[in-house]
């Protein structure tokens, strides 16, 4: 495996991949003319589209220092975006480098004629000074850089997104257009030669907020290569042509400020509301058909769980997109964390816990005193609302990917001795072995901290809680969470049945197959309540109060006020809940101001999140002055 390889020598993986990222007619390789021979078909295949198939690697890779590492060269091409499996039975590979370098380019797949302008990618060196710029016109997008390696990298991630979430659909790249989808979206990117932005559209009507988000993330992971790039997603505004908005700028607008755009002044939320199709709803959902429960791995989230997010997420049922709970995507900025994720947990149809090593690593050094592991709190609470509201757990068992992407079973698994985050080394620097499976090695304490936070949540939602929940300890729930009938993933189609390279092109659609088997479990929870009584029916309000319908003024009136102090969308839920408990009716700031109730109302967003000095100086004073 990868993992196992060092080169020692960087002029000889240079060389390597030199054999096949290059330019046919000018530089010629000694395994050349016999390749043309024995393999014509796909040397024409590799020479005029930039497909890459297996039969050419002996011939390409003839000399006698490549012959035994064919393999594991390979692997480091897929690995570093240098080559992309295409779906199929010819077991054929993108070459995305090599497109720039065909003498006679394949022309590219005709625009589809019902598109929308999602977005442009414009790409700038971290020294740019117009990374803070918050409106551009088209005129300014021919100014920036984007390096080749940059683009082929991120049509090389696309595609393979594409082929992860969506089985049904073959994308195609040709000469700086590419046509992917992300889940059941289909996109179109254009980008011309030497030009620094790349032009998204959505093809067909679609949501864009997800695809927006999954483009955001995608980036973030290419550009780690590129730490002197960034990358600013620029989107139409509507109603003014050639105008585009820099995404990321949006949220740091503040309520007083003016946007002049045509000699035209907009504030802060007239511009959100122009945009309104592309950022986050104001006030989140409230009710899920499923909730996904995992450990985060990093910043830019876990590969299969946001694969299995944009499979779900692009699912429907009974007509209506599916609604899942993964709180990158739903808690918002200032929310109590645990408290949030609990409350949505308890309004979804379904709990989708994935169950990997990842996940219970951490658990396996837990003692009564320890702090909150929130991965525990999650299943403690699903498992007791097993018993106490019929609801249904359905985990995903993850085992460990190789690099050659064939899964391990969990329950076999016996990885290393940890400490909870790196493996426990013995004095000659290796791994100490540990026969435990993983499940045995949580410890059966009942962790203080994680049951303090259950009873708070029970007494502040009224969410009765099992006389178990008060004793269960780390190792109960995590057994309660094995005997749920979950899904082993390494048993899917596409987590097995090969090794080595041929593994490739097994590896597809098993997020896809993933998320069928969720939703129909979910189908089936929904109809064992009943569709009157469905969990999506009832609802735990995130602050406590159950939600009413505000008037327009009402609502207008508090998201102005809060966004005039940047706390909009973030403290909304827990103002409304005041509010509503307060009898306020229309003019917010005015009834407030009246009744001299500033402090009352101060107090109820610091139980939220602690205001900043100024800001909470500045509030009490509008609140005090206003008649």
């Amino acid at each position: 495996t990868l993992r196992e390889t060092v080169v020692l020598d960087l002029q000889w993986l240079l060389d390597a991949m030199g054999c096949i990222i290059r330019d046919f007619n000018i530089h010629k390789r000694p395994g050349d003319g016999e390749a043309q021979r024995v393999a014509k078909s796909s040397w024409l295949r590799l020479a005029q589209s930039g497909r890459l198939r297996l039969d050419l690697l002996p011939h390409l890779w003839s000399e006698s220092r490549f012959r035994a590492q064919r393999e594991a060269l390979l692997l480091m091409m897929v690995r570093c975006s240098l080559a992309v499996p295409l779906r199929g039975a010819l077991q054929e590979m993108l070459v995305p480098p090599l497109l720039r370098l065909l003498a006679s380019p394949p022309q590219p797949a005709a625009a589809a004629v019902h598109r929308t302008h999602l977005c442009t990618l414009q790409f700038v060196l971290q020294s740019d000074a117009r990374r803070k710029q918050l409106l551009w016109s088209d005129s300014q997008l021919p100014f920036g850089y984007l390096p080749s390696d940059t683009f082929n990298t991120f049509c090389a991630a696309l595609i393979s997104w594409s082929y992860h979430t969506n089985l049904s659909y073959e994308p195609s790249l040709e000469c700086g257009h590419l046509l992917v989808a992300f889940g059941t979206r289909r996109l179109q990117l254009e980008h011309r030669e030497e030009q620094p932005s790349i032009a998204v559209y959505l093809v067909e009507d679609s949501s864009r907020l997800p695809v927006i988000e999954r483009l955001r993330l995608l980036l973030d992971g290419v550009l780690r290569r590129w730490p002197q790039l960034t990358c600013l997603m620029l989107v139409p505004l509507p109603g003014f042509n050639g105008v585009l908005v820099d995404y990321s700028q949006v949220e740091e607008i503040g309520a007083g400020q003016a946007v002049t755009v045509h000699d035209r002044d907009l504030t802060a939320i007239e511009l959100r509301q122009l945009l309104a199709m592309s950022l986050p709803p104001m006030v989140p959902p409230k009710d899920f058909h499923a909730f996904i429960s995992y450990r985060w791995s990093s910043s830019t989230g876990d590969p299969f769980v946001e694969r299995l997010y944009d499979c779900l997420s692009g699912s429907e049922m009974a007509g209506k997109p599916l609604v899942v709970f993964l709180d990158r995507k739903r808690l918002q900025d200032g929310e109590v964390l645990d408290m949030a994720f609990m409350a949505a947990m308890v309004n979804s149809s379904l709990i989708v816990p994935i169950v990997s090593w990842a996940a219970l690593k951490k658990m396996t050094t837990l003692s009564t005193d320890s702090s909150v592991d929130n991965v525990l709190l999650e299943w403690s609470l699903g498992v007791d609302l097993i018993a106490s509201m019929g609801k249904r757990m359905m985990p995903l068992f993850v085992g460990a990917w190789s690099d050659d992407g064939t899964m391990s079973n969990l329950f076999t698994d016996r990885p290393p001795l940890t400490n909870g985050w790196n493996d426990v080394l013995d004095a000659n620097g290796m791994p100490i072995a540990d026969s435990r499976d993983v499940f045995s090695r949580v410890p059966d304490v009942v962790v203080r901290s994680v049951v303090e936070r259950l009873e708070k949540f029970s007494r502040e939602h009224g969410v009765a809680l099992s006389p178990s929940a008060h004793t269960r300890s780390a190792r109960q729930v995590v057994m309660e969470v094995q005997k749920c009938l979950g899904v082993p993933v390494w048993e899917q189609e596409a987590a097995h049945g090969g090794s080595g390279i041929e593994m490739l092109w097994k590896q597809w659609g098993m997020h896809e197959g993933l998320a069928h088997k969720v939703r129909d479990a979910v189908a089936k929870q929904q109809q064992s309540a009943g569709a009157a009584t469905s969990s999506l029916n009832t609802s735990v309000e995130a602050t406590g109060s159950r939600e009413r319908q505000l008037s327009s003024s009402y609502k207008a009136g508090l998201e102005a006020l809060l966004d005039e102090f940047k706390l909009y969308p973030s403290y909304m839920s827990v103002a409304t809940a005041w509010c509503d408990a307060q009898g306020v009716l229309s003019n917010v700031v005015q009834e407030i101001s009246e009744g001299e109730a500033g402090d009352d109302f101060i107090e109820a967003l610091e139980k939220h999140a602690t205001l900043k000095p100024l800001v909470k100086t500045r509030l009490r004073k509008k609140l005090s002055s206003t008649t």
